[in-house]
């Protein structure tokens, strides 16, 4: 999967999509729900929102 995400951004790139790749080295696909309990989920969570408002903004 993770490889498969990094192919899909530099294919967006490619075709001058904006796109963000972030590998989160220990996290599994539903690491967002914990972030009561993970502070790397809380980190994951603070960096994707920091990417969405930039692109809103």
């Amino acid at each position: 999967m993770r490889d498969d995400g990094e192919r899909y951004v530099e294919r967006l790139a490619d075709a001058g999509v904006p796109a963000t790749f972030s590998l989160q080295p220990g996290h599994i696909h539903i690491s967002p729900g914990f972030t009561k309990v993970m502070a790397a989920a809380r980190d994951w969570r603070a960096e994707a929102l920091t990417v969405l408002r930039r692109v809103a903004g």
